[in-house]
């Protein structure tokens, strides 16, 4: 979990259903919790690097965003 928090986004190539990739960030509210997450999902064969790379920048930013609309608990 560490790893994922550290660099905002884990990316899913296969390891749930062999045809599927996916780019997933967490959304942590500002005392720590997890509250939840966003994932882009898609075919393993449209995930080429570019493709890696645009859901990534699509999701992390979108995560980035709810969590400063979060309410502080």
């Amino acid at each position: 979990m560490q790893a994922i928090r550290d660099a905002g986004h884990v990316i899913s190539r296969g390891e749930r259903d062999p045809e599927v990739a996916a780019v997933s960030a967490p959304v942590i509210d500002s005392t720590g919790h997890l509250r939840g997450a966003l994932s882009l999902s898609t075919l393993m064969s449209r995930f080429d690097a570019a493709a890696e790379r645009k859901l990534t920048d699509a999701i992390v930013p979108a995560a980035m965003h709810l969590v400063a609309r979060l309410p502080a608990e």
